[in-house]
């Protein structure tokens, strides 16, 4: 038997579906080609940037389940403490999306899987949920906001996601939100 989140899906066989991630379609077919990096301190800059993005996602997370944020804040970001402070501050006073209100009442890093041709297309969504009778998704993005049109494109794939689940109708209006916490940018559009 299938494991519950492959039955969801009509699967013809395992040999002909192709897995990818959202991330590995958009680096696939990007518009924005990143160079390799070689060189042994380029290499270390972007393992920092890695780590600073994934730190900051379970940041995002433990905004929701844990009662102690402070803590992981001084574990995770030592040297950065006072500019988290400072993203933070700023997330807390958007109402564009109300971001708060959506950590409070949303799905935070839910995963999902859907078939598209012979593709299964895997994710994760950092935030989507209700609020005011909007549906909002958002992406929270530490890098540059060059590329912003890249984050949306990942945004419709989780946009599709919810549909195809039904969790969200087929006709309903979509609000799209990436969110630059450090640089206090947000970019919102309608899907």
């Amino acid at each position: 038997e299938l494991p519950v989140r492959t039955q969801f899906f009509d699967l013809k066989s395992k040999a002909e579906t192709q897995n990818l991630s959202v991330t590995e379609i958009l680096e696939k077919n990007s518009f924005v080609k990143e160079k390799s990096v070689s060189e042994p301190a380029k290499w270390l800059d972007q393992f920092k940037s890695v780590t600073h993005g994934s730190l900051t996602h379970k940041l995002m997370q433990a905004l929701k389940y844990s009662k102690n944020v402070d803590a992981l804040i001084n574990r995770w970001f030592q040297i950065e403490r006072e500019e988290v402070y400072r993203a933070l501050d700023f997330m807390k006073g958007l109402s564009e999306p109300p971001l708060i209100e959506l950590i409070e009442n949303g799905h935070v890093e839910m995963g999902f899987s859907y078939r598209e041709s012979e593709q299964i297309i895997d994710g994760q969504i950092d935030l989507w949920g209700v609020a005011d009778g909007k549906v909002w998704i958002i992406d929270y993005k530490t890098g540059s906001v060059r590329y912003r049109e890249k984050a949306f494109l990942q945004l419709e794939y989780y946009a599709k996601a919810l549909r195809k689940s039904g969790m969200i109708d087929s006709d309903q209006k979509i609000q799209l939100s990436v969110i630059y916490p450090f640089s206090e940018n947000v970019f919102n559009k309608t899907f």
